[in-house]
């Protein structure tokens, strides 16, 4: 069979949270496998928000979660096409980055923080893993490092990124020789904060809350 690629323009909806005016910090937030923006954003409405603001790109594809009619979810990418779905993935995210950058949100001394949830994490890691020198923090919560971030890679977090890893200690996903290998993975990375807190696979906002937003 043969097969090509074309390339055209498209759109995606991104929702913010939080001071569109004048922030101190700015978060990029990758939601997770079965998750929408919007869906996901609702977690974050109780934290103070007055001096940050939230960005939510919605993933890339949709799906119905059962059947075909009902709730809709998205998917950042699948093993189908994998190559092209990352570097769609991390194209839409550096236009999401420039957009902000257009409106003034990116200025010199504002925090700017990717931050991942499960399949969302490996999204924002690899775009941050090519785009070190827009991010002053990278936060990735309850999500496996990409497997194709190896030891040639994170070169840009080993020495002055800071990277945060929260994991709950009764994340499904993460049971001890799991843990053990994303410790193994991540071994290098010199400025590392890893967190393991009570609690399944979601991001805890009383968590969130006491362990990062003071930074």
């Amino acid at each position: 069979m043969n097969s090509f690629e074309v390339e055209f323009t498209s759109a995606q909806p991104v929702h913010c949270l939080g001071n569109m005016d004048n922030p101190k910090q700015v978060w990029v937030c990758c939601h997770g496998y079965g998750q929408t923006a919007a869906e996901f954003l609702e977690e974050f409405k109780g934290i103070d928000l007055s001096n940050s603001l939230l960005v939510f790109p919605e993933s890339i594809s949709r799906f119905y979660h059962r059947g075909h009619a009902g709730r809709v979810v998205g998917s950042w990418m699948t093993r189908l096409y994998r190559l092209l779905d990352i570097r769609n993935q991390n194209e839409y995210i550096s236009s999401v980055w420039n957009e902000l950058g257009s409106k003034g949100l990116l200025s010199e001394g504002v925090k700017r923080v990717g931050f991942g949830f499960s399949q969302g994490g490996a999204t924002i890691a690899r775009w941050a893993d090519q785009n070190a020198e827009k991010v002053d923090e990278l936060i990735l919560w309850g999500c496996r490092f990409p497997p194709d971030l190896q030891d040639q890679h994170l070169e840009n977090f080993r020495n002055e990124k800071p990277v945060r890893i929260f994991i709950g200690d009764q994340d499904e996903f993460f049971p001890s020789d799991e843990l053990r290998k994303l410790k193994e993975m991540v071994s290098n990375v010199k400025n590392l904060d890893w967190q393991v807190y009570e609690g399944g696979h979601k991001v805890d906002v009383e968590v969130l809350r006491a362990l990062i937003w003071k930074t």
